[in-house]
């Protein structure tokens, strides 16, 4: 994937696969995209598949170094109350840009697509069939 394919993507970074986060963070930080990176859990954090309890407790260092690197910043949420306080403060720190653009030229070329299309129908039905 090149660095331009990456800038129109959601960019989703799960913890343990660094050599890839890096190759992401240095792609954004060449297309000047910064990552806000969230780390969700607590420390105590496991699972257990069968039978086997495992740990899995959030790597905040890993996650601060890829926002750092892009010139984001890293959040860190240990439940849904927390997660939503985060959305709403990356939200008010990411804008929304208004651009104005002409389209008064793609709806004149289908509207005379239209027209052609609808003189052709009617050159097709007004033909008698013998």
């Amino acid at each position: 994937m090149t660095a331009q394919q990456l800038t129109h993507r959601p960019l989703v970074y799960l913890a343990g696969l660094r050599r890839r986060a890096q190759y992401a963070a240095e792609a954004a930080k060449q297309q000047k995209m910064p990552v806000y990176t969230i780390t969700l859990g607590t420390d105590a954090g496991s699972f257990e598949l069968d039978g086997i309890r495992q740990r899995v407790p959030p790597n905040r260092a890993e996650m601060r170094e890829l926002s750092q690197t892009t010139g984001g910043q890293a959040y860190t949420a240990e439940s849904a109350g927390e997660l939503k306080d985060v959305y709403n403060d990356i939200g008010s720190s990411v804008g929304i840009e208004t651009v104005d653009r002409e389209v008064t030229a793609r709806f004149a070329g289908i509207a005379m697509l239209l027209a052609v299309a609808a003189a052709a129908a009617t050159a097709a039905l007004g033909v008698r069939i013998p």
